[in-house]
């Protein structure tokens, strides 16, 4: 019964892999907006497309010698939440804080949704899975959670509700 387990537990990683792969192949053009924000943008443009955010939280990095950390900056629009993410650091010395630009984006909201609250490629809360595969090829879906990687580390990450609509949306450069 042990090698039955084992067996499944191998054909299932093994399918998630291909499908992955299959993914990465099939997506070749990369996804750099959400909610009309592009990856890596200040938050002065940040601050134009979205206007004042509603909410900032500040989470320090506590082991470096200099001020850094990240920091969330909320938006509200029609019952969605577009959370914006950029980290920051000032060394000793430097006369301002330095900031990377967008690091990631995220919507989650439900009901009816603004249409100009959507990825690049058109994806929007409330669509089906059916729209995540013609906008992004075959992705692999675990459960109720799509993610795509590209090459250049971008990662965009899907949750869907129980009847297999996108209830949020997260696009991340990936820190690593």
């Amino acid at each position: 019964m042990k090698n039955g387990v084992n067996l499944r537990k191998f054909i299932v990683i093994s399918a998630i892999l291909v499908a992955a792969i299959t993914c990465t192949a099939q997506s070749k053009r990369v996804e750099t907006s959400l909610a009309g924000v592009n990856l890596g943008a200040p938050m002065t443009e940040v601050r134009r497309i979205l206007g004042v955010p509603t909410r900032v939280v500040d989470t320090p990095i506590k082991d470096v010698a200099w001020r850094a950390g990240e920091r969330e900056y909320y938006f509200v629009r029609d019952k969605v939440v577009i959370k914006v993410l950029e980290g920051y650091y000032q060394k000793p010395g430097m006369q301002s804080e330095h900031s990377s630009g967008v690091l990631g984006i995220s919507v989650q909201g439900n009901g009816p949704v603004d249409k100009s609250i959507r990825t690049g490629r058109g994806l929007s809360l409330g669509d089906s899975v059916q729209t995540v595969r013609r906008l992004y090829g075959r992705a692999p879906q675990v459960k109720q959670h799509i993610q795509i990687h590209w090459t250049n580390g971008n990662i965009l990450d899907i949750d869907l509700d129980s009847n297999g609509m996108v209830s949020e949306i997260d696009l991340n450069l990936n820190q690593e």
